[in-house]
């Protein structure tokens, strides 16, 4: 029993992300021989889970003692609800991006390092000189310095599923105050019937994958982009100033294209959900389509944009380890 579940698990996680290869092995031990990166993942939780506490309990205070002046009659009190739950997802947003620029800046300082730092120490060739494949190498030096990003990770984790929750709670409370609370017997046989939930449950789920991968898909993407960064450059510093720079520029294109992908799309709907009044002339002659027609089509796109977002993000990961494979069998033995 104990040797299939072994061999289940080495059939499950790779080789290179174990103790039995050599390098993930080294580079795992060498790391944990580091007093501050030890500090930094004990610290970690502790720090993002104070902080969040005292923002929280300070924004919610303000705003607990602005309300209370007002009636507490029962729509005011959803009201205050809805506005505290508001504030709350708002700081915690605020709270993940910060935390998440640090996270970034710790991923790429850990791998930027990885092979840059050995061409620099001079011993790339003699590494090469092993029996070990080249894939095998690189591999285990990433997931050697993603592990060190545990702490980290998981205070990024725990303000997600804080603020998962609270976007939940919101919206619960939105769709029960201002729009399941006026409803009739007939709008709610329409509502079940004509499946009028289904395009905003698609476009929530998509969104809801989206977001909660974010944490896991940003911290791989950013450790490609630190590995790629170390493939092409000679010395350390080389490799982190030329990491954070990429990444920088990665941030800035990415705030473009979703900028003007968005504002296109916005305008593409809003033309056809007013054909005849629409600038271009192909809509002019198209009727001007039903609510529902116009709620589909916006929960689609809604939905996939979230999706085909994540598929490039993961696309962009491929392409940098596999770039970064390339460029390290160029660099010879």
């Amino acid at each position: 029993m104990t040797a299939s579940k072994r061999s289940l698990s080495t059939f499950m996680i790779p080789v290179w992300m174990t103790h039995a290869h050599p390098v993930y092995d080294l580079e795992v031990r060498r790391r944990t021989d580091n007093s501050a990166l030890r500090m930094m993942r004990l610290g970690c939780v502790p720090a993002i889970l104070a902080g969040a506490t005292l923002a929280l309990t300070l924004i919610l205070g303000i705003t607990f003692f602005g309300q209370i002046q007002y009636s507490l009659s029962w729509y005011s009190f959803t009201s205050l609800l809805a506005v505290m739950l508001g504030w709350t997802i708002a700081t915690l947003m605020l709270l993940q991006v910060g935390a998440g620029a640090l996270v970034n800046i710790l991923v790429i300082a850990q791998m930027a390092p990885t092979i840059s730092g050995e061409i620099e120490l001079q011993s790339w060739r003699l590494l090469r000189t092993t029996t070990l494949t080249l894939r095998g190498i690189i591999f285990a030096k990433f997931a050697a310095a993603l592990r060190q990003i545990r702490g980290p990770l998981l205070g990024l984790l725990i303000l997600r599923a804080a603020s998962m929750i609270t976007i939940l709670v919101f919206s619960a409370n939105v769709l029960l105050r201002d729009i399941f609370y006026g409803m009739d017997s007939s709008a709610w046989r329409r509502f079940w019937q004509e499946a009028l939930w289904l395009p905003p449950l698609i476009a929530y789920v998509s969104c809801t994958i989206f977001y909660v991968s974010q944490p896991f898909v940003q911290l791989i993407l950013n450790g490609a982009i630190g590995m790629l960064a170390s493939v092409y450059s000679s010395t350390r510093a080389q490799a982190i100033a030329a990491a954070l720079v990429g990444r920088l520029a990665v941030w800035v294109a990415a705030i473009i294209i979703h900028v003007g992908v968005g504002l296109g799309l916005i305008y593409l709907h809003s033309q056809w959900a007013e054909a005849p009044y629409a600038s271009f002339d192909a809509y002019k002659n198209m009727p001007t389509p039903s609510d529902f027609a116009q709620m589909w089509v916006l929960c689609l796109l809604i939905a996939g944009y979230a999706l085909s977002t994540l598929i490039a993000q993961l696309g962009m990961i491929a392409a940098a380890l596999g770039l970064s494979v390339r460029r390290a069998r160029q660099l010879g033995v």
